[in-house]
């Protein structure tokens, strides 16, 4: 066909009601709630190659270049080749991309996105963020009691999920856990299904999904599809980026957008795909599936770029009347700062209280459904003091004795603060679900961090900690006073909450498991190297003796060895009282060196660098981890309230 009668087409096809070019064979559904139109217009996106500390960045790297479109209720497809900038031009319209970087405009319904853009659309992400412990139907119910309004009842929740489960046809498997890497759950496709179904919980209007086949049969895809084909056709806009599609899907699409090196190659119907191009010299075989005939012609166009060739099919696009009638769907006033309103903090639809109180409700249920991490902990800890206990058994007051007690105190801090290194594993496997879920605006980041701190940092920490040092401190022979006691117990529990503190801090700074760990057990021997028994603190050079103040093993190796020793008298039993066990000082010569018979816990701590005179001494380290604990704390809630969500 020429190219003029598919121009004449074209403009036959325009919906002059909504002030542009409707791409889809379909009806206007604007209402004053839903989103009938999502328009784009001039995008780039760049992104610098360096970037130091975010102070020094060279070579902006442009991901989108001049890109404009329109999308209407029903499938619309992002398509084209590997690095071709699908996924970042969905991310961009989603609002999922970093703003400082981004030039142009998007707008619903001819208006700037608003605050409630997030909570009135869904992601589905490419790999799924399930809680696998939850059910098919509890996971849907989730999203219900966080994304829907306190307006609405329980019941009336519990029915919207209901009318979801039926509609993406998970009713046999509603009640199955997604499943772990330790149990079977649902299928691959139902776990896509389950994905998207706490999406549509809250009847958004625009539906974005990131390669929403990947991982599935094509039996399975093709189902899927149909399914979104229908929601979409009920007057959702559903948008996807997909790479390479069968013809059964492509056949679905009521249009699609083509893209090579971040530049649109064509946008509009599926049927006016094939004859746009055939307009252009390039006929599709009858019994080749378009979506890779588009895709071969792109990468073709794509050799001819990188061998300097200027005409290609970007630049034909942007001289076709095709792009022209996109264009006009831009409205004619000029609307400033059209971008930034999305960006902008998150209106949710609940309270932080209440995201809290459910957010915190699932990770009790993820505890006690999954206890295996929590009851291997408490195991443990059990069985290390045990072993400690058996080794320190009932120290007694000689010289040895205090030489075992100094001992005894090391392995407590080294095993409370090296047994802590799991908290990284256990953070990363929920780090994914929490920066999907936050970016759709299912709760708050300081929801999420005091539902973690309150219900799982602390029990799953502390309990072992209660449990294994109490076996530990009354096997060894510690002093049995009360007061003492709890000054350990208060004092081991601050050790585990600061040594849980680093890896939580290095798991939210970086994305490696691998990464994180090593740095964690970096600090940790560093701190081991100046807790004040492998090396003695006084004997160091003053340049470097600083660095024991943020070891968190001096500090409660200090608090631990003055609560302890501190009263306490040592001497060989040939010169203690057997009667009321007080030692006779004496002064034993060998040539110049007098060595005195009793030895003092104050003696031992002198010499170790340990003030421990006034009462502030014994309190100034259980200060000193408490600050450490809120630092570490902090600094990690900070960096989750900056940490990138797309």
């Amino acid at each position: 066909m020429a190219m003029n009668d598919l121009n004449k087409r074209l403009l036959s096809e325009k919906n002059a009601k909504i002030n542009g070019y409707n791409l889809i064979d379909s009806n206007s559904y604007e209402t004053e709630d839903e989103i009938t139109r999502l328009a784009y217009h001039r995008l780039f996106y760049s992104l610098p190659k360096i970037d130091i500390f975010g102070l020094i960045k060279f070579k902006q790297k442009q991901i989108i270049r001049n890109v404009s479109g329109v999308m209407y209720p029903g499938l619309n497809a992002i398509m084209g080749p590997t690095g071709s900038g699908k996924t970042t031009l969905l991310d961009i319209l989603a609002a999922r991309k970093d703003k400082s970087y981004l030039e142009g405009t998007v707008l619903m319904n001819d208006k700037p996105r608003s605050k409630q853009f997030k909570c009135m659309t869904g992601y589905v992400v490419q790999d799924d963020c399930l809680m696998g412990t939850l059910s098919v139907r509890e996971n849907i119910y989730f999203s219900a009691c966080l994304r829907l309004k306190n307006s609405f009842s329980r019941k009336e929740k519990k029915a919207k999920v209901q009318k979801v489960i039926e509609k993406l046809g998970l009713l046999e498997v509603a009640d199955t856990k997604i499943g772990t890497e330790f149990t079977r759950g649902v299928s691959g496709g139902e776990r896509k299904r389950t994905h998207i179904a706490m999406e549509l919980v809250i009847s958004p209007s625009v539906l974005f999904l990131d390669e929403p086949t990947t991982g599935l049969d094509a039996f399975t895809a093709v189902n899927l599809m149909k399914i979104l084909k229908k929601i979409g056709d009920e007057g959702k806009i559903i948008i996807m980026a997909i790479h390479q599609p069968r013809y059964a899907i492509f056949n679905l699409f009521d249009s699609i957008t083509l893209l090579s090196h971040g530049r649109t190659v064509y946008q509009g119907t599926t049927r006016q795909a094939v004859e746009y191009f055939s307009s252009q010299g390039h006929e599709c075989p009858a019994r080749e599936n378009p979506a890779d005939f588009f895709l071969d012609l792109i990468a073709d166009d794509e050799q001819n770029y990188l061998k300097n060739v200027t005409i290609g099919w970007p630049e034909k696009y942007e001289l076709s009347e095709t792009l022209q009638l996109v264009m006009e769907a831009k409205p004619k006033n000029k609307i400033k700062n059209s971008i930034s309103n999305a960006f902008s903090s998150t209106n949710y639809a609940t309270s932080k209280f209440w995201q809290t109180f459910v957010v915190g409700k699932r990770t009790v249920k993820n505890m006690i459904r999954s206890p295996t991490e929590f009851l291997l902990q408490i195991l443990i800890s059990t069985l290390f003091s045990v072993v400690i206990g058996l080794i320190y058994f009932q120290l007694n007051l000689t010289p040895s004795g205090l030489q075992n007690r100094a001992g005894a105190i090391f392995l407590m801090v080294t095993i409370q603060v090296f047994a802590n290194q799991s908290a990284i594993m256990a953070f990363m496997k929920e780090k994914a679900l929490f920066i999907h879920e936050n970016a759709n605006g299912y709760y708050s980041v300081s929801a999420y961090f005091f539902a973690n701190l309150m219900i799982d940092l602390f029990p799953k920490r502390i309990t072992p900690i209660l449990i294994g040092g109490t076996i530990m401190y009354f096997m060894t022979g510690f002093q049995r006073v009360v007061a003492k006691y709890w000054i350990y117990i208060l004092t081991t529990s601050l050790t585990t909450i600061v040594a849980s503190g680093f890896p939580l801090l290095y798991g939210t700074m970086v994305n490696s498991f691998a990464v994180a760990s090593l740095l964690t057990a970096v600090t940790f021997v560093t701190m081991m190297i100046f807790g004040g028994l492998l090396v003695n603190i006084t004997t160091l050079p003053t340049w470097i003796q600083w660095i024991q103040y943020f070891s968190v093993f001096r500090l409660a190796i200090i608090t631990l060895s003055i609560n302890e020793l501190k009263g306490l008298t040592f001497c060989d039993d040939r010169f203690r009282d057997l009667g009321n066990g007080t030692c006779h000082k004496e002064t034993i010569s060998f040539g110049t060196i007098n060595i005195s018979t009793v030895t003092t816990g104050e003696m031992y701590l002198k010499d170790q660098g340990i003030p421990y005179k006034n009462e502030f001494d014994l309190w100034a380290g259980i200060v000193g981890l408490f600050v450490y604990a809120c630092t570490l704390l902090v600094l990690t809630y900070i960096l989750l309230r900056v940490i990138k969500k797309d």
